[in-house]
């Protein structure tokens, strides 16, 4: 009769089970000797390791006042913002507290200013043809009244130029003449006062040309942008200014030792700040941009969706093993 032969091992079964162990002696020492880590890097490697599993908290940090928000309005659209990962993980991602792991800044820079100035101009952006023409005509014709007033400025620029010369070298020759005569005196004064208002002449065309150029700068910073969104192959306008670039601007989220910000610079509407708020929410749970155009996490701003797509959801669901 054969002898019985033993079964091999399930080596699958033996390597999980040593993983299992090895991450919790990990987590028990982390435990045990927090206190010699510094607690932003032992909160980011506590989410690294068990992600969507610990809360995290968070707290509000400069709300700048010229976005007319205010903290309580700011906080409960973060709260919003919260609620659309948390219900689609089914889980509590994030909490709200006074010394929270994670600083959010709602902070007023040229992007808001931008947007800001749109709504001045009376222009509503819609992602289509039609909105792209509007801008197009409204930016030719700013940067053709811009132009103008360049022309002009450079004109009054170089005729006060040339009379400040002429007064300066009449009065030189008065000096060495051992002064001026009353009736060369009388001139050389009404000379002078017109130089004054030559001078508040060009100040008041520069605040005027800084408008119209401020103006240029939004509008091509929209139409590039809008380019962007549907994919037109047209030429860049020109800016004069700062620029908006490509990426999602509208906010922005670091980690670091030193403390984890998310930074909130632009929105049109409270719906848009949700959506911002939303997207750098996304990347404080560790989600990386998508490829949907449509989604949350697109590296672009360019959908009106305020929801979370089948990527989004899928991304989320990957992270935090959901399924």
């Amino acid at each position: 009769m054969p002898e019985r032969r033993p079964q091999a091992q399930d080596t699958s079964s033996i390597e999980s089970l040593f993983l299992g162990l090895l991450t919790l002696g990990i987590v028990i020492s982390i435990i045990v000797f927090r206190g010699y880590f510094n607690i932003t890097s032992f909160k980011n490697f506590e989410h690294t390791l068990l992600p969507c599993r610990i809360p995290i908290t968070y707290a509000l940090g400069s709300v700048d006042q010229k976005f007319g928000v205010s903290e309580e309005q700011f906080a409960a659209a973060i709260a919003e913002a919260e609620k659309i990962w948390e219900n689609a993980a089914d889980h509590n991602l994030f909490t709200a507290k006074e010394s929270g792991e994670l600083t959010i800044n709602l902070i007023y820079d040229y992007r808001q200013a931008s947007t800001d100035k749109l709504i001045e101009l009376g222009l509503t952006i819609e992602t289509n043809n039609d909105s792209y023409e509007a801008l197009k005509a409204e930016y030719d014709n700013t940067y053709t009244t811009y132009l103008a007033q360049k022309t002009e400025l450079d004109a009054l620029l170089a005729t006060h130029e040339a009379n400040v010369t002429s007064y300066e070298a009449r009065l030189a020759e008065a000096d060495r003449q051992g002064g001026a005569k009353p009736k060369e005196y009388m001139q050389l004064e009404k000379d002078r006062r017109a130089l004054n208002e030559e001078s508040a002449a060009i100040n008041a065309k520069v605040a005027d040309i800084n408008i119209s150029a401020d103006t240029v700068n939004t509008l091509a910073d929209a139409l590039n942008e809008l380019a962007d969104k549907l994919n037109l192959t047209a030429a860049r306008y020109n800016t004069i200014g700062n620029t908006l670039g490509d990426e999602f601007v509208e906010g922005n989220f670091g980690a670091s030792s030193h403390g984890n910000t998310i930074n909130i610079y632009q929105f049109e509407n409270q719906t848009a700040l949700i959506r911002v708020l939303t997207h750098e929410l996304g990347h404080a749970l560790g989600l990386d941009h998508v490829d949907d155009p449509d989604a949350i996490m697109y590296r672009l701003n360019e959908s009106e969706n305020a929801s979370l797509t089948e990527a989004d959801v899928s991304a989320l669901n990957h992270l935090c093993r959901l399924n």
